[in-house]
């Protein structure tokens, strides 16, 4: 324990007064009879052991605080058999009381209550997150509870567009050859599948609803009783409307169920297409100006309208795309040198057509695949088909993007009963083509996942006057931490479970807690993951609580230097009365 900073000056002062007093003495005993010198020795020694008296008493000297391991119950601790004794014992909230500990509120208050800790010895399920902080630098054992099976790991998207598809990727432990069914916001069953030897499983899914929405896993065991549930929150976006044209060199079915999409999304679309002999289908021919063409987010044409383009019409297009504009090309042809030569003015090259072939998108739909390699530089693939090949290319040019995509005959997903792919098909071409696809879009709050009910979870991100409005529709306002600097934090503490909405300004950001009966498997295997992790790390710090001592006692020091004051007070009046000899 180290002084406080003014024991120097004390210990000066009372050194000072103590040479004062020994210099008085002595100057009485020169100009009087001195006692004996016995008596002469014991008071000018007693001088130097007063001030050292008082000096403990103001400053008593640091004793050693016997030190130890402190044994810590966290849920689930009856499970488990502790053979260690000789322990401080302590209990947190969310163990069972025991007799034998004391019951903290967390386990920073227990290491401030018990001084001397060198080590913990962590019994039960783990530390929850808020007594993470206050274990780090100790050397830690953990006796871990047997944990639950169930689902120990679960991966989704935070956010899928509106028609597109997406897959949940999981684990299970303890539940060898489990089922694991997927159902959609509307309670039907979506897949099914079995897990693997380890436990892993995926399920793909299309999003079907717009907003927040809760999709369900069903578990069951091998020999199919229900095992469990747990509700999966993902947040379905709007895409945003595009105004699509669409130039066609001749009528194929692809314009109706392209028309189709376009109303699903509250897209605008427009077409225009040739008959032969001049005559020709749709809206009256596209106006190739800038003006006309900055109404524009996707300019989609097929290899015969691109190919009969002037030469006017096609700089007025380069243009457009330079400026923003988004240019689709569906080869349904053998593509014309000139046309290669144009494709290859924006970056891109197409190679030997190697003629028609087939692509899968789904197990049971084949469509007609135009072989023609292609390649750009700082390009990325348009889409994949069902083996996660690449299908066609985009690459941006100026400010706005240029696609190929070599199948003309999509519709027949639609025919074959998979419309909602179709749909998410070109959701997903148009994301990543139209104008502004590339704009990045403000950061969204971030927010934990997952977090269950009670946990303080912090939100950054967000903006002064954010409002959270909790599932019963009780709002709170939050208050950002100047701590968090530019990330812009608030701390909360959901004391519900279910959809919570935080609102900014005209935006709505959606988040999900679980209740704290949910997803129990789940909660203990972060618990021991996190626990587990900092006895991994343990070994790398010193103990926090090496060589700790606290402040002794001061009254036995003052009362020592009073009693020896009084005695030296009364034999100096007792040496004063005495008559000079």
């Amino acid at each position: 324990m180290s002084l406080p900073a003014t024991a120097p000056s004390v210990a000066l002062l009372l050194a000072i007064a103590t040479s004062f007093a020994c210099l008085r003495l002595w100057r009485r005993w020169r100009h009087a009879s001195p006692p004996r010198l016995p008596v002469r020795l014991g008071l000018l020694a007693a001088q130097p052991l007063l001030a050292l008296l008082l000096y403990l008493g103001l400053f008593p000297p640091a004793r050693p605080v016997a030190s130890g391991t402190l044994a810590v119950f966290t849920a689930n601790a009856a499970q488990t058999t502790d053979r260690k004794t000789a322990m401080q014992r302590i209990t947190l909230p969310e163990a069972a009381p025991r007799a034998d500990a004391q019951r903290m509120p967390d386990l920073a208050t227990a290491l401030r209550k018990t001084p001397g800790v060198q080590g913990l010895h962590i019994i039960g399920a783990g530390l929850e997150p808020r007594d993470l902080a206050a274990a780090r630098g100790y050397p830690l054992t953990f006796l871990a509870a047997p944990a639950p099976p169930g689902l120990v790991d679960l991966a989704r998207p935070a956010q899928v567009p509106l028609g597109n598809p997406f897959s949940l990727h999981g684990r299970l432990d303890g539940l060898p050859n489990a089922r694991v069914a997927l159902y959609g916001p509307d309670r039907q069953r979506l897949q099914q599948t079995t897990a693997d030897g380890n436990g892993a499983f995926s399920l793909p899914a299309t999003a079907r609803t717009q907003g927040p929405a809760l999709w369900t896993l069903h578990i069951q065991s091998a020999t199919g009783a229900p095992h469990s549930h747990i509700q999966v929150p993902i947040v379905i976006t709007a895409p945003p409307p595009v105004r699509l044209v669409v130039l066609a060199g001749a009528p194929n079915p692809e314009l109706k169920y392209l028309r189709r999409w376009a109303v699903d999304t509250g897209s605008s679309m427009q077409s225009h297409t040739a008959t032969g002999a001049g005559m020709s289908l749709g809206a009256p021919s596209l106006r190739f100006r800038a003006e006309t063409l900055a109404e524009v987010d996707v300019l989609l044409l097929d290899t015969r309208a691109l190919q009969a383009l002037d030469g006017q019409q096609w700089k007025a297009v380069v243009e457009a795309v330079r400026a923003g504009l988004g240019l689709l090309l569906r080869i349904d042809d053998t593509p014309s040198p000139r046309l290669r030569t144009q494709l290859r003015a924006l970056g891109i090259t197409l190679g030997v057509d190697r003629g028609i072939g087939q692509v899968q998108l789904n197990a049971s739909t084949a469509l007609r695949l135009h072989r023609i390699a292609m390649h750009a530089d700082a390009s990325a693939p348009l889409l994949h088909d069902a083996g996660g090949q690449p299908l066609g290319l985009w690459r941006g040019v100026g400010r706005g993007r240029v696609a190929v995509l070599p199948v003309d005959d999509t519709f027949k997903l639609v025919l074959t009963g998979h419309g909602k792919q179709h749909a998410a098909l070109w959701s997903e071409v148009a994301a990543r083509v139209a104008r502004n696809a590339g704009d990045a879009a403000p950061p969204a709050p971030t927010a934990p996942w997952p977090v269950w009910q009670g946990e303080r979870m912090a939100l950054c991100g967000i903006a002064a006057g954010a409002v959270l409005t909790a599932p019963d529709g009780r709002t709170e306002p939050l208050a950002i931490d100047p701590a968090t600097g530019p990330r812009h934090c608030a701390a909360f503490w959901p004391r519900q479970g279910g959809w919570h909405r935080l609102l900014q300004g005209q935006r709505d950001t959606w988040f999900h807690v679980y209740a704290s009966n949910q997803a129990t498997a789940w909660r203990a295997r972060l618990r021991q993951d996190a626990t587990q992790a900092l006895v991994s790390n343990a070994a790398s710090h010193a103990a926090a609580g090496k060589g700790l001592s606290r402040p002794g006692s001061a009254w036995p020091w003052l009362a020592a230097w009073l009693a020896l004051a009084a005695a030296l007070w009364w034999l100096e009046r007792r040496l004063l009365s005495q008559p000079a000899h």
